[in-house]
Formats: C-alpha cells, sequence, structure tokens
C-alpha cells in the first residue's frame, strides 16, 4: 500500500528518562533526538539529528537541504543542535564559516547597523586532504554558513589530518 503525505507529521516519543525521539514521517532519512539538559547535565538540550543524503544521481535523491535547514532553525530556538550526518558531501577545503566577519561596520556613521547580540564567526582551520568540492558540498557548506554550524571532520582531535571519510 502506498501512502502519499501531503503534510508533515511530527511525532514526539518519549523513550526513556532524558531523551525524546522526533521523527519526521515525510522525510524518512533522519531521526532527530532531544537529549534533556536535566538529564545530563548540559546547560541547553541538545538536539541530535542523525541524517542520510544520497548521492545526487541516485533515485532517491531529493533536495532536502532547505528542510533540514527548517528544522535546525526550529530546534536551534530550543537548544544546541549536532548533526551525525552522511551527506554524500565533498567540500573540499571550503570555508563553513563567514569569512572575514566583522562588528567594524557598526562604526560606520556612528550608527550600529548589526545588533548587539550579534556574534561574529571565527575561523577554525579544517585540515582537509579532499581538494574536490560537489554540488552537495557546496549545499552542506551554504547550510553550515546559515545555521551557525561547523563541519567537524578534518578539525579535531580523532580526525585533525583530514583523512578521506
Amino acid at each position: 500500500m502506498h501512502v502519499e503525505w501531503r503534510n508533515y507529521c511530527l511525532i514526539q516519543k518519549r523513550n526513556s528518562k532524558g531523551y525524546n525521539q522526533y521523527k519526521w514521517y515525510k522525510l524518512q532519512n533522519r531521526l532527530w533526538l532531544k537529549l534533556e539538559k536535566e538529564f545530563f547535565g548540559f546547560k541547553k538540550d541538545l538536539y541530535l539529528c542523525a541524517i542520510y543524503i544520497p548521492p545526487i544521481h541516485s533515485n532517491y535523491f531529493g533536495n532536502e537541504y532547505n528542510l533540514l535547514e527548517n528544522e535546525i532553525s526550529t530546534f536551534a530556538r530550543q537548544g544546541e543542535i549536532l548533526l551525525m550526518v552522511d551527506m554524500n558531501a565533498r567540500t573540499g577545503k571550503c570555508p563553513d564559516f563567514v569569512t572575514g566577519d566583522s562588528c567594524q561596520i557598526n562604526n560606520f556613521d556612528a550608527e550600529n547597523l548589526i545588533p548587539d547580540y550579534y556574534e561574529v564567526d571565527t575561523d577554525i582551520a579544517r585540515n582537509d586532504q579532499d581538494n574536490v568540492t560537489n554540488v552537495q558540498g557546496k549545499s552542506l557548506l551554504e547550510l553550515c554558513i546559515a545555521s551557525r554550524l561547523r563541519i567537524l571532520n578534518c578539525r579535531f582531535i580523532g580526525d585533525s589530518l583530514g583523512y578521506y571519510t
């Protein structure tokens, strides 16, 4: 039996003390979990998303980056975000942050053009041995910049040498 969903359905399931499961039934390639701050001793709740996006030439590929960005925006208002992803994205050496970001524009003509709460993007170098960027990589980089998320691959202990994953 084939069922076509016309609207999105978000189901919240209380699984166990300390975490909730969120499932977007329209999008079967991802699962959101909420790790509660009180249980884990965090300052904020942590929204963890496990997601798979097939290669661009796959029959199962659909551009879901905009939908994911909307979900991130929704959950980011309530806590921190961590994505565990396989997006078939190659980002090469391209930055996943706003380069040359600064609040210096606020010194222009004695007007504050940027809100006081604005946080300047910081450059945290990535040591990526892959020099290739593909379409999905560009989409991932745009998602990171828009959502203020960072790619951990090639950046931290365990993958500081930037080997292919």
